[in-house]
């Protein structure tokens, strides 16, 4: 049985990939901070990982750090944000190159942040960001050379700019459904702003190809191939909601006195396009908004 180790593994992004790789037959490890079955122990911040003798693996994908929108951008979260990030990258390779960790192949996480507010031109893996020193993307780019590091030592290395990923489980849908309950929908601003979204599914599968593919090495945005627009996004999810919902613009500076700094990433319009993906033939499951809704809400229709 091929093996998968997953930093990150206990998050969104890790457990469905966790899901996704055991179903087609990989053994999962997870480096985690708590012992236990399947688990590696392991305290990135002081450059440790629990193993005494090699252990060899398929894959290697990192998703470790911490959360960027899980509370406002003081000096101490942006520094723990980066730190968790290139922390958990030098970690590994270190103990990729003392040999106690083996792999053909290591995924690295990145994100959209890279780009930011791009308006209306559309970006792919060729476009260089115009915000070189704004601390979101100065973070992505830190983050994305502590993954590339590791291609030096001869492993070939992906790394992976996720957008916003959709999911039932958390992330932006949820948040974005929470007032729901409260029978309003919100969008941001005027909502023209694009958001490159990408479904769970597609998440975990574009990771498994990833890892499958011997070609596939550098920079690959994994989003929707149909970028939509902040209000479009809301309209749809109203679309698969019943009763229905009021839909309502939450103006910036309300988000800015909630949130400070960090208000500004749902107000970036970043018109995506995962150029490297669709060239090499990636079949998504939901290339479709419209689509895309309809399962992941498919089971709330009806009972909210």
């Amino acid at each position: 049985m091929k093996r998968i180790l997953i930093a990150g593994g206990s998050g969104l992004i890790g457990t469905a990939l966790s899901r996704e790789a055991a179903s087609i037959g990989y053994e999962v490890v997870l480096l985690s901070r708590s012992s236990g079955s399947g688990k590696i122990t392991w305290d990135p911040a002081a450059h440790r990982i629990e193993v005494d003798q090699p252990q060899s693996f398929e894959a290697i994908v990192n998703l470790a750090g911490s959360n960027i929108s899980g509370g406002r951008w003081t000096d101490r979260r942006k520094e723990d944000i980066v730190r968790s990030r290139v922390n958990s990258c030098h970690t590994i390779q270190a103990y990729l190159q003392k040999g106690l960790l083996q792999t053909k192949v290591y995924v690295g996480a990145s994100g959209v942040g890279y780009y930011r507010n791009s308006g209306e031109a559309v970006v792919d893996e060729n476009t260089t960001t115009q915000f070189a020193d704004d601390w979101l993307v100065q973070t992505v780019m830190q983050w994305e050379e502590a993954h590339q590091a590791i291609s030096k030592s001869g492993i070939r290395t992906v790394i992976t700019r996720f957008g916003i990923v959709l999911s039932k489980e958390g992330g932006a849908l949820k948040e974005v459904l929470n007032p729901a309950t409260f029978g309003v929908l919100a969008y941001f601003g005027a909502g023209q702003q694009y958001w490159p979204w990408i479904h769970i599914q597609d998440v975990a599968r574009i990771l498994i190809y990833a890892i499958e593919q011997d070609d596939m090495k550098g920079i690959f945005l994994a989003v929707s191939p149909k970028a939509v627009r902040n209000k479009s996004l809301t309209k749809t999810i109203h679309q698969q909601l019943s009763p229905p919902r009021i839909m309502i613009p939450v103006p910036r500076f309300v988000l800015r006195l909630m949130l400070g700094e960090m208000h500004s990433v749902v107000f970036d319009s970043c018109h995506a396009i995962p150029k490297r993906l669709m060239e090499s033939n990636y079949t998504f499951l939901f290339p479709e908004m419209e689509n895309a809704m309809k399962d992941l809400l498919r089971k709330k229709k009806g009972k909210e």
